[in-house]
């Protein structure tokens, strides 16, 4: 029987493997490729790439430690940095029209 693969990321901790350092920095890599780079946000993206580091130094402990503090921190420095680009709804072409239309009336 074949064995099944184990998609990049989610192999087994075993020592320091640096799996929440290296999915951050890749969101940060695809984020700011969709977004100009604010200093506030190069701020926010620094953070959490620290608190990854942290997490996985927790994880990989001869005796594990209890990350929920890092995550908590992790989570709302996400949080803000997404809140400096709020997203804008998209408008369907029909839709638009119509809304041009009535207030020109």
């Amino acid at each position: 029987m074949e064995e099944q693969g184990t998609f990049e990321g989610f192999e087994e901790i075993t020592n320091y493997s640096h799996f929440k350092e290296k999915s951050t920095r890749k969101f940060i890599d695809g984020f700011f490729k969709k977004h100009t780079i604010k200093a506030e946000a190069e701020d926010y993206a620094n953070s959490l790439i620290c608190i990854a580091y942290n997490i996985d130094r927790y994880n990989s402990a001869a005796s594990p430690k209890n990350i929920s503090t890092l995550m908590e921190s992790y989570n709302n420095t996400m949080a803000s940095l997404r809140e400096l680009y709020p997203e804008t709804p998209e408008i369907d072409g029909s839709l638009a029209s119509l809304l041009t239309e009535s207030q020109a009336k």
